[in-house]
Order: structure tokens, then sequence, then C-alpha cells
């Protein structure tokens, strides 16, 4: 029997954004938790000289990048991972793709787009400040899509629009931010900047989910439906089998 697929758009992008909201929290108890290992290992590298030379200088610059570097790629795999379940979990639901490999390409996603990220905003100079992080997120998040692109192909056509839309979504949210920064020494920044980057998330969650949704009810490739049981030929059973009179009859 054919089963029905049938789409509830206003459901599935309520809970894609939610789920975007989400996954800062999940991100950061997940990576505070991940930094515990790496902060352990690092401090038992740490140089241990109480006085500077030009020996143990080198050494605190070395150590200060391989710990950095390390932060960057944990701190990134965790933060693809948080969006790969979730967004996994959306997609099994709403849209009925199993998505079984998604939440392995998120964390890969995450890593390269983190420490690409990383690398772009530490070639800007410091007279940059605050705009250094209008690129962040739309590097991050179009190294992450570009790898979920990688199995979401096999799910739709027309699959690169998702890391245009995950750019065009990650601009939006630096933009959000960067453009709109109340000054630092007013008594509303807090508060600004919390409903600043409420309203950046729920931009990128709408132009994310918007494309997602799009690309699965005008693209996408057909599920496999339940067949009814067929009976199956006696000449499959055995192809060297001769005709026999009787296979009419059956």
């Amino acid at each position: 029997m054919m089963q029905d697929y049938k789409i509830k758009e206003n459901r599935f992008l309520l809970w894609w954004v939610i789920g975007s909201a989400l996954v800062y929290p999940m991100a950061i108890v997940l990576g505070g938790i991940m930094m515990v290992p790496v902060g352990m290992i690092a401090n038992f590298f740490r140089p241990t000289s109480y006085y500077y030379d030009a020996a143990y200088g080198y050494d605190y610059a070395l150590y200060n990048f391989l710990f950095g570097a390390a932060a960057v790629l944990v701190l990134g795999g965790v933060i693809g991972y948080c969006v790969g379940q979730i967004q996994r979990n959306l997609l099994r639901r709403y849209l009925f793709w199993t998505a079984d490999h998604w939440r392995r390409y998120s964390v890969a996603g995450g890593v390269i787009g983190g420490a690409l990220a990383a690398f772009i905003a530490n070639l800007l100079p410091v007279s940059a400040g605050d705009w250094k992080f209008l690129v962040m997120m739309p590097v991050f998040v179009a190294c992450l899509s570009l790898v979920q692109w990688l199995t979401l192909r096999q799910a739709t056509r027309s699959a690169g629009l998702w890391i245009f839309a995950n750019i065009i979504g990650g601009v939006v949210f630096s933009g959000v931010l960067v453009m709109n920064q109340p000054d630092y020494y007013s008594r509303s920044y807090s508060t600004t900047m919390f409903f600043l980057f409420g309203l950046a998330v729920l931009a990128q969650a709408i132009i994310t989910g918007m494309m997602m949704l799009w690309l699965f009810e005008k693209y996408a490739y057909p599920p496999e439906q339940d067949l009814e049981a067929v009976p199956v030929p006696v000449e499959s059973h055995n192809p060297n089998r001769k005709p026999s009179v009787w296979d009419d009859a059956i």
C-alpha cells in the first residue's frame, strides 16, 4: 500500500526556527564538556618557565597557537554536531528523509568551517575591530553547508542552492549584529544585543528553513514507496528450468 507523504510546512518552519535557537545553548554545554580534557592536556604541556627569554617566549607562542587551534577545531566540531543532530531529527520527522550521514557530514563541515573562519579572522588587521566578525559566520556556514551538500544532493535536485541560502543567512546574521551594534557603554547594551542576537538567529533560520522546505517540495527525488506483494513467477526461482505445461495453469 502506497504511503502518503504530506509535508506540514508551518510546523516544519516553526521547529526549524526553534531548533536553530537551541543550537547555541546545546553547543555551549557540550563545548564546555569537551574543552575540559583539551584544557587538561594543554596544561600538561604548558611551559613551566617563570621568567622570560627568547627560548621560552617561543615556547609560549607555540603553546598558545596549538591550544588555540585545538580549541577552534573542537568547538567547530561541537557546533557542527549540534546543528547536524537537530537538523537531522527535523529532516526525518517533517521532510521524510532519513538523512543517514547528515550529522557526520555536519561535524566535518563544522571543523573545516571553524578552522577557516578563525584563519581568515586572524588575517584581518586589528583595526578592523568588530567588522572581522562580519565574515566569520558566512565562512563557517559556507563550509558547513558545502559538506552537507555531499549528502543532500542524494535526496534533492538543485542541492547547491542550500549552500547559497546558508551564505545569505550567514551574511544577514552577521549584518544584523555588526551593523546595529549599540554603544558599548550604553546601559541597555546587554538587552539590545540579546534582542539583536535573537533577531539574527530568527532571520538566518527563516532563510535556511525556507530553502530546505522549497528544495524538498519542488526538487526532492521520489521516496521509496511501500509496494504490495507481487507473486513471483515460477520461472524466476530457477532460470535453468524448462517450461512446464502446468505453468499456465498455476
